[in-house]
């Protein structure tokens, strides 16, 4: 629940220097959100295995989204 009023504060005050960090912390903080639902999925409320499946395989998606989009942030200022 912290990370959904971090992502209002966020979108609200604008905290950052710049728009590229302030993008940066809202999508990362919006794909964790995500991941953090998917880990719903594993608890006993959803005994189909093939749901459990399909839901891990979304969340290693998100992981290797936010990987993807904090490298691109990381190396983007180093070859430009």
């Amino acid at each position: 629940m912290s990370h959904v009023f971090y992502l209002i504060y966020v979108g609200l005050v604008e905290p950052h220097r710049n728009k590229a960090d302030q993008a940066l912390d809202l999508a990362n903080e919006f794909l964790l959100i995500l991941t953090s639902y998917c880990l719903l999925v594993f608890s006993t409320w959803v005994p189909d295995t093939n749901a459990r499946h399909l839901t891990g395989l979304v969340q290693v998606a998100l992981v290797v989204i936010i990987i993807v989009i904090n490298f691109y942030f990381l190396l983007w200022p180093i070859l430009h």
